[in-house]
C-alpha cells in the first residue's frame, strides 16, 4: 500500500494567536509528549521554532520553520524549485549569526556532498554512493548481517540478560557501516562517538565535526592510494572523478545516516515487538510481518524527529505563514507521523495487521530520497529476524514506561533496551539462508564490495581469534557500545 491509511474528514480547531518562536531545546521541548497536538491546535500545520538558546536578550533568535503535518512535509520534501537543499543561502549562515561555534552548525554548513545540493550536482554526487551500494546484493547483506548478529548473540546468549541497544542495536548498525567503507573495528568505533556527539547537537559537537572531517578525509586518501573491496575504494574511483573532499563529505552523509538512525529504528521495532502482544503473538507464525512491524514502529516510533534540511528559494506560501527567501525549514517526521488528517482524527496509527502502509517519510521522498534505504531495511530487518530466531522467548526487563528515550533535538531514540530470555548455545559455524529474489551466486562478475579490506570479513569463513583474545574483545567492544549507546 503506498499511500497513507485516511478515515473520516479531520477539521482543524481554530489557531490561536502566536507571535514567538517556540524553543526547540530544552524541557518545554523533550518533556512534552503532546507537544505537537498543542502546537497544531495554537498555531497551525507550520511553526516558527527558536534552534538554540540565546546568548543574551538583545541577540536575534535563530528561527526555522518546523513543518508539523504529513502533506506539507510531502509537498516540500518534492518540490526542490521552491525548496532545496543548498543552505548557503539561510541568512543566520551568511550574517554569521550561525556560527562554527555552535552545535548546529554541523548541521547546516554546506559541503560538497548529496545532502546539499540539487539538479545536475546532486546527480554527480549520488551516483557513486548507489553504484556501490547497488553492487552490494540483498543476499550480501542477510549473510553479513547474520553472521555478525550471530557474534553479537552469541556474546550474551549464555547470560539470559541483554541491553538490547548497546550489545545489539548499536553494534550491528555500527559493523556493518564501517566495514563497508573500509574500516577496522577499532576505526569504526571511533567514528561512532563521534557521530554521537555529533547528532546530540551538545557541547562535545564541534570537535567530533572536524575529527569526523578529518578521518573521513584520511580515508580517502588511504583507499586512493591502496585501493580494496568496499565503498570507499569504489568512490574513490568512480567515472564522476569525485575529489578526496568530495569522497570525505560523501562517507560523513553515509555515516550520518546509516548508523545512529538504523540503530534507532532496530531498537524501536524491537521495542514494539516486546511490547504489543499482538506483533509477538503473529510472530509465532508469520516471521515475514517483522517487515511490517518495521513500518508501524516508523510511524510511531520514526529514528528522526525533525531534521533541518530545506531552505526556501523565494518568498512563498506555506501552512498560512509568510516564508521568507533563504528561511530554513526543518522537516518533522514525527510530528507529520502523527497528524490528526492523516490519521482520520482517530488517533490510531496508519496500521494493522491486515492493512499496513509504507508511505511514512523516514526514507525521504522526491529526488533526494535515501539512496541506501534497501541495503538500511535489509539490514535492519536480518538483525531483528536474526535475533527473534535465535532468542524467541525475549521479555522486557523493565515495565514499558521505564523505558528511557534520548534528548537529542533530532533523533528518537532508546538509550537502553534491558531483556531477559532463557539461556542459549552459541550459533553453529553455519552461514543463514540467502534470498533468492535478487541474489547472484558468489563468483559472478560485480565485484561487489566486501565489509572490510583491513580487517577479517565477518562472515563463517573468516579465521577465528583464540577464545580467550576473542571473549576480551567482544567485552572491550560491548562495553564501549552500552556507553555510546547512553550518551
Amino acid at each position: 500500500m503506498n499511500t497513507p491509511v485516511s478515515g473520516c474528514p479531520y477539521t482543524p480547531p481554530p489557531q490561536r494567536k502566536h507571535t514567538e518562536p517556540v524553543p526547540l531545546y530544552g524541557d518545554s521541548y523533550h518533556g512534552n509528549p503532546d507537544l505537537w497536538q498543542e502546537l497544531r491546535e495554537q498555531i497551525g500545520p507550520v511553526v516558527q521554532v527558536e534552534l538554540e538558546p540565546r546568548a543574551d536578550e538583545d541577540q536575534e533568535p535563530l528561527t526555522a520553520w518546523l513543518l508539523l503535518d504529513y502533506n506539507t512535509n510531502l509537498s516540500v520534501l518534492t518540490n526542490p524549485l521552491l525548496y532545496t537543499k543548498d543552505s548557503r543561502g539561510w541568512p543566520a549562515l551568511t550574517s554569521g549569526r550561525l556560527s562554527p561555534a555552535s552545535p548546529l552548525y554541523a548541521f547546516a554548513e554546506w559541503r560538497p556532498n548529496a545532502f546539499f545540493v540539487d539538479g545536475d550536482e546532486h546527480a554527480r554526487l549520488r551516483s557513486p554512493i548507489t553504484a556501490a551500494l547497488d553492487a552490494y546484493s540483498r543476499r550480501q547483506v542477510n549473510r553479513d548481517v547474520g553472521a555478525l548478529a550471530d557474534r553479537m548473540i552469541d556474546s550474551f546468549a549464555h547470560r539470559g540478560e541483554v541491553d538490547l541497544v548497546g550489545e545489539y542495536a548499536q553494534l550491528i548498525p555500527l559493523f556493518m557501516t564501517t566495514r563497508l567503507m573500509g574500516l577496522s573495528d577499532e576505526d569504526g568505533f571511533e567514528v561512532a562517538q563521534a557521530m554521537s556527539n555529533l547528532w546530540q547537537a551538545g557541547e562535545k559537537t564541534v570537535e567530533a565535526h572536524l575529527w569526523l572531517q578529518q578521518r573521513l578525509l584520511d580515508l580517502a586518501v588511504e583507499k586512493r592510494a591502496d585501493p580494496g573491496d568496499d565503498v570507499t575504494s569504489m568512490m574513490v574511483q568512480h567515472e564522476n572523478a569525485l575529489t578526496d573532499a568530495e569522497v570525505r563529505d560523501q562517507l560523513m552523509l553515509l555515516f550520518a545516516a546509516g548508523h545512529e538512525p538504523a540503530k534507532n529504528a532496530i531498537a524501536n521495532t524491537l521495542f514494539m515487538l516486546l511490547t504489543k502482544p499482538e506483533f509477538r503473538g503473529a510472530l509465532a507464525t508469520s516471521a515475514s510481518l517483522i517487515r511490517e512491524t518495521l513500518d508501524q514502529s516508523m510511524w510511531l516510533h520514526p529514528p528522526l524527529k525533525c531534521l533541518i534540511s530545506r531552505y526556501a528559494t523565494r518568498d512563498v506560501q506555506l501552512g498560512g505563514k509568510e516564508i521568507r527567501t533563504g528561511d530554513a525549514l526543518v522537516l518533522g517526521f514525527a510530528p507529520a507521523h502523527g497528524d490528526p488528517a492523516l490519521l482520520g482524527g482517530s488517533g490510531e496509527s496508519p496500521y494493522s495487521l491486515t492493512a499496513t502502509s509504507r508511505a511514512h517519510l523516514m526514507w525521504g521522498a522526491g529526488p533526494h530520497k535515501c539512496p541506501a534505504d534497501t541495503f538500511a531495511q535489509h539490514m535492519v530487518i536480518g538483525a531483528i529476524e536474526r535475533l527473534i530466531d535465535r532468542i524467541p522467548d525475549l521479555r522486557l526487563a523493565v515495565p514499558a514506561e521505564e523505558v528511557e528515550r534520548n534528548d537529542s533535538p533530532w533523533l528518537a531514540g532508546i538509550t537502553a533496551l534491558p531483556a531477559t530470555f532463557s539461556p542459549v548455545r552459541p550459533a553453529r559455524e553455519a552461514e543463514p539462508a540467502a534470498d533468492s529474489d535478487d541474489a547472484a551466486p558468489d563468483g559472478e562478475p560485480g565485484n561487489p564490495p566486501h565489509l572490510s579490506s583491513s580487517v577479517p570479513s565477518i562472515g563463517t569463513s573468516a579465521p577465528e581469534p583464540p577464545a580467550a583474545e576473542r571473549q576480551g574483545l567482544w567485552s572491550r567492544l560491548n562495553a564501549l557500545a552500552r556507553w555510546l549507546s547512553r550518551r
